[in-house]
């Protein structure tokens, strides 16, 4: 009879221990979902085009999978509003903690190249001045609880030397999102 006892409350703890953790989990899911706001940053990059290619892909992608993004022109002029450029904020995204209106996240990132030390410009379709060919070595990216700091969630992408910013962007987006 007290194996029987012993068993049973073993069994409850488990089970709330199990429950507490899937709310957990919910909660965590939940912070960077469809039925929010974001505002897309374009992602610190040594080329700007690179840059531009995997923005606007994530961008493609996200909004195909449902979430809510900011036109870029209204960004910019949310920035406006509280006197800051996009520049500004890649340089130190503090500054928009508290201050950015109308948003839920901000989606921030990181790309690092790498030079293939080949001059195939098919590549990655960017070349650095010594006319070879960069590709995208690694792309981080962060959601950002614009009021406080708080990382919403974020997503890595380790890539090979044939990705293009296209498929990089992608990969990124399917790691952001929880489809």
């Amino acid at each position: 009879m007290r194996i029987k006892q012993i068993i049973f409350f073993v069994s409850l703890i488990i089970l709330f221990t199990k429950c507490t953790s899937v709310d957990q989990a919910l909660r965590e899911r939940d912070k960077f979902s469809i039925e929010k706001k974001y505002a897309l940053m374009t992602f610190e990059c040594p080329d700007l085009e690179i840059a531009r290619r995997v923005k606007e892909e994530l961008r493609r992608t996200l909004l195909d999978y449902g979430f809510n993004l900011l036109e870029p022109t209204e960004l910019n002029k949310l920035l406006g509003q509280i006197g800051l450029s996009e520049q500004d904020v890649l340089e130190n995204y503090n500054k928009v903690f508290g201050k950015l209106k109308g948003i839920d996240g901000l989606i921030i990132g990181e790309i690092t190249l790498e030079n293939t030390g080949s001059s195939n410009k098919d590549l990655i379709a960017s070349s650095s001045a010594g006319g070879t060919s960069l590709y995208i070595k690694l792309c981080g990216s962060r959601v950002i609880n614009p009021n406080d700091g708080e990382i919403l969630t974020t997503a890595v992408y380790v890539s090979e030397q044939n990705s293009t910013p296209e498929q990089v962007g992608y990969q990124i987006a399917r790691r952001l999102s929880p489809h």
